[in-house]
């Protein structure tokens, strides 16, 4: 798990955005100008993360990119 952190801290640095995923790890539209956190909290609530996208796969959250960070032991 360290390794997934360490490559969403990379991704953050690197300014890439945030991503809402829902439990089935879809990505949930945010509307334009509203923040991806803010949206959770204030209109879908539990069961939502907004997480930071990935830099070389930006479909994917970086903590769950498992082509970046491949799942370890």
């Amino acid at each position: 798990m360290n390794r997934s952190m360490e490559h969403q801290d990379r991704c953050g640095d690197a300014g890439m955005p945030l991503i809402v995923i829902d439990r089935q790890g879809r990505e949930v539209p945010v509307p334009d100008g509203v923040n991806p956190s803010d949206y959770v909290a204030d209109h879908l609530g539990p069961g939502y993360e907004a997480l930071i996208r990935c830099v070389d796969h930006p479909d994917t959250p970086a903590v769950d990119c498992l082509i970046c960070v491949p799942e370890e032991d």
